[in-house]
């Protein structure tokens, strides 16, 4: 396990060559990412490329059809 100080996204290319580095440990061939900007994704194509990227796009903090 890895624990960050801060939160922020300084920490995304860490995030993603750790996932990298111990999925590929894993056997994995797929990674899903979170995005709320798009810039975590365009980075994660970067670092794991040659692997199967999913990502998940979601609005952050903001309310839509009375769910959060």
């Amino acid at each position: 396990m890895h624990a960050f100080e801060r939160p922020g996204e300084e920490n995304t290319d860490t995030t993603l060559r750790l996932a990298r580095s111990r999925g590929e440990a894993r056997g994995l061939r797929t990674f899903l990412i979170e995005t709320t900007s798009g810039k975590s994704a365009v980075r994660a194509a970067e670092v794991l490329e040659g692997k199967a990227v999913r990502i998940d796009a979601h609005e952050a903090g903001g309310r839509r059809g009375g769910m959060r």
